[in-house]
Order: C-alpha cells, then structure tokens, then sequence
C-alpha cells in the first residue's frame, strides 16, 4: 500500500478530501492535440466521483467499520461497509437505496445526476474496472496504468509559494480555466480549482475575489454546501 486515508469532517467535505487524496497520488499525463493541450488521468475523475459518492451513499452506518480509500502501485481501492440489498446477480442492473434520506440529499445538492446510475456510469467510463461483493463489504477497484503513465511524475501537493506577479496574458488564462471549472462543476471548492489550474491556493482566492468583484460569478449560499454562479459568458476577450 503506498497511501491510505480516514477523514472525519462533514459529509461533503469527506467526499471531496476524498477525491483530492485520490487525484493527488495517481497520475496525469498531457498531450499536444491540434495545438490544444489535453490532460488525460490515469482513472478517468467522473468515475472516482461516482464511486465515492456510491460509497457514501449506500454504506451501513450502523456498523464501526469505515469507507476505506487506498493507493496501490497498480490499483485504487473504495472499500465500504454494508452488503448488497438483492441478488449478486442484479447487481447493476437495479438499485436498492440503504439510506434514501441520504440519497435524495445528494440528490438534491447536484452530487449524482440519477439515482440508480453510478454503477452504470462506472462501466461505461472504465470497462476493466472489479467489484468485490463480499458478506459485508463491498468496493470498486479501479486498475491503475503502471505502463502509459510510468514516467509521468506524481501531484503530491501544491505549492503555495508560486509567484503572484504575473502578466495580463496568464491572468486572462487563469481566470479563464477558473471560470471553466466552475461551469463543469458549481460545487467544485478552492483546494480542487487549485489542484486543476496548478496554483497556489492563495492565488486562486485572489482571483475568486476579483472575478466576483467584476460580476463575473456570484457565490450561492455559505462556504460549505453552497455553490458558484457564473454571471456572465466566457468570451475570448478573457
């Protein structure tokens, strides 16, 4: 085992600390595709989401065992306590919701798009992905590219002392990419954008503050379980 980690925040910021923690200790490649530069990670990011939020959602709270996230040299695991609710045979093919408060919740905040569909989604974004259905535990093993992605270098933090003097050209970029993210996902937090544009986490606050500043996004609802607005259109001006 190369890493593992337990957090023990709130349900929304375990999900995404849980997300970071995968994404920082797997790989990313990039290539030059018709001039465009295209990042490709070693386990596509909507099917660790899907994952985790599955883990979340369907785990047995009423056991003391905990959802497990482990980084092997060639495999993910997302390990969670709580037996399938029918037949091994169904499995994908129906849903059983353990904790539909919980679901509906999820639901509600834009975390899945469908109930019943992560499995589905899962497959479809990773066909060689396993699922252990054990007496008491279930998890999604998710096979890592030892061979494609061998001499990428690994993301394993990001440095907050990058250089906040920069040009009108990166600015126009940075700001860009923000507002991009954003659009992709309005739930994504500062430690993610930072993680995604490969600035610090002071920078990315900065430029938050002047893109809201300029009524470009507006923040909806509190820090935690709120989300961001885009006001107004991306053109190539920015």
């Amino acid at each position: 085992m190369l890493d593992k980690k337990v957090f023990e925040a709130d349900f929304i910021s375990n999900f995404e600390n849980a997300l970071l923690f995968i994404l920082r200790n797997t790989r990313t490649k990039a290539d030059i595709i018709n001039l465009v530069r295209v990042e490709t990670p070693e386990i596509p990011e909507d099917a660790l989401r899907e994952a985790i939020i599955n883990a979340m959602v369907h785990r047995n709270y009423f056991v003391q065992g905990r959802i497990l996230i482990e980084v092997y040299s060639d495999r993910v695991e997302i390990l969670n306590p709580g037996r399938l609710l029918f037949s091994s045979k169904d499995f994908g093919k129906i849903s059983v919701l353990r904790n539909p408060i919980l679901a509906d919740c999820v639901l509600r905040i834009n975390l899945i798009e469908k109930i019943g569909s992560g499995i589905k989604r899962i497959k479809k974004l990773v066909p060689d992905v396993k699922f252990n259905i054990d007496t008491d535990w279930f998890s999604v093993i998710f096979k890592r590219k030892e061979k494609e992605f061998n001499n990428v270098g690994l993301e394993v933090g990001v440095n907050d002392t990058v250089n906040d003097t920069v040009n009108d050209t990166v600015n126009s970029k940075v700001e860009k990419d923000i507002l991009l993210e954003i659009i992709r996902n309005k739930n994504i937090t500062i430690d993610l954008l930072s993680l995604k544009t490969k600035k610090s986490r002071r920078t990315i606050t900065r430029y938050l503050e002047k893109l809201k500043a300029e009524g470009k996004i507006r923040r909806i609802g509190p820090d935690k379980g709120g989300y961001w607005a885009v006001i107004k259109k991306i053109d190539d001006k920015l």
